[in-house]
């Protein structure tokens, strides 16, 4: 629902202004399908890019989790939404498998995993923009899960000082 106003002037790029909000919708994120509570696009300019304000909640939970989308199209701004507050691991946790994560290690480290991955994500993702902050040439994230133990978990740091000096430094988690 919502109202738009096209203007055109001469040879210049078209602009949009109003606004648009969601009936009823739904949002994919994490491996889920979340009902969108709240979804609202703002034009104020370029068609291309209007502003962001989504929530999206993962339905039938006793735990309210979603994500909240903002920003604009080209720049959107992803976060991990609970009610009440909780830490990021469990929004995450109760997102991902619909419950409370159980603090065991197979758990903890298969949603590592899928925080690393889903970080990545494709093209120039947070954990290749970390890498390249802190000047590194690798980070990664290894660890086999069996049952409920985690095992061989460990986060890489990489980097090449030379072209026949590469220094690694490994930890267990």
């Amino acid at each position: 629902t919502g109202s738009l106003e096209l203007k055109t002037t001469g040879n210049a790029q078209p602009t949009l202004n109003g606004n648009i909000r969601t009936a009823l919708g739904t949002y994919q994120a994490y491996g889920q399908r979340l009902d969108i509570e709240q979804g609202e696009l703002r034009f104020f300019g370029p068609v291309d890019n209007p502003a962001l304000d989504i929530l999206a909640i993962r339905p039938k939970l006793t735990q309210r989790v979603g994500v909240q989308v903002s920003g604009t199209v080209l720049s959107p701004i992803v976060r991990l939404y609970a009610d009440p507050e909780l830490p990021e691991a469990e929004k995450l946790a109760w997102l991902v498998m619909g419950r409370s994560a159980s603090g065991r290690g197979g758990e903890a480290a298969l949603l590592q995993q899928a925080a690393l991955a889903l970080l990545g994500g494709s093209g120039q993702g947070l954990t290749t923009n970390l890498t390249e902050a802190l000047g590194l040439d690798e980070l990664s994230f290894k660890g086999n899960v069996d049952g409920d133990t985690a095992t061989g978990a460990t986060l890489t740091l990489g980097k090449r000082l030379s072209n026949d000096f590469y220094m690694t430094y490994e930890s267990g988690l």
